[in-house]
């Protein structure tokens, strides 16, 4: 396949995350045969940008599931909210944006969660109407020590509380609003982005903090969860 490169990794905090970089420009539908992987139907009906995405963002998944020894042809269905839904005893995450795909998978034990996302940085020209939708003027305070622009602070907000909802949702099931989680406190040093709940969900018994771990590259946020 031309359209995607050999699998590589990206180190965010403690782990190594599965990365494949992608053109669109060279994906063809055959992609999906060529790799093995079924389209599923609500992807067939989408446009080719977003077919290319979902085929590298399968195919990092599988290169993160083959590491744990799980055969090569396991299919990872679309779920409810367009969850993966993973094998048995997995929990894992995937994130794509236009041209790169990340996904990170583990042993589904007792408090083992996974939440992954990345994005590129949020345009200057759209923070302002962002910000109320993302952020309280407490988190923005908090925010403050960082001492990089408006936009880095946004989108690393936005990333790690995507990051959050993407691991809490096989407890929750539910959709969240950005402001169902805040910002408590930021670690520059060690790259961490503190964050906890602010909604509660049924009987869901949320952590007392998720400390969510971030890296900055390439005018990009990637964030982990685990």
């Amino acid at each position: 396949m031309d359209f995607i490169s050999d699998a590589k990794f990206l180190a965010i905090g403690p782990e190594y995350v599965y990365l494949r970089e992608f053109d669109q420009k060279l994906y063809r539908a055959s992609d999906f045969t060529d790799a093995g992987i079924h389209m599923p139907e609500t992807i067939q009906r989408s446009v080719p940008k977003r077919q290319a995405e979902f085929l590298a963002g399968r195919i990092a998944a599988r290169d993160a599931l083959q590491a744990m020894g799980i055969e090569a042809d396991k299919q990872i269905p679309i779920g409810e909210q367009r969850a993966p839904v993973w094998p048995q005893h997995v929990v894992g995450a995937i994130s794509h944006h236009d041209t790169m795909a990340i996904a990170l998978t583990k042993p589904k034990t007792d408090g083992q969660i996974v939440g992954l996302d990345m994005e590129k940085l949020i345009d200057a020209a759209h923070c302002r109407s962002l910000e109320n939708m993302l952020l309280t003027p407490k988190e923005m305070h908090r925010l403050e020590v960082l001492d990089v622009p408006v936009a880095v602070q946004l989108t690393l907000t936005f990333s790690a509380k995507e990051s959050l909802f993407k691991a809490i949702y096989p407890e929750v099931r539910q959709y969240l609003d950005f402001l169902d989680s805040e910002v408590i406190a930021v670690d520059t040093a060690a790259q961490i982005i503190s964050l906890r709940m602010t909604r509660a969900v049924g009987q869901t018994q949320f952590r007392s903090q998720y400390d969510v771990y971030f890296r900055l590259f390439d005018n990009q946020i990637a964030t982990l969860l685990i």
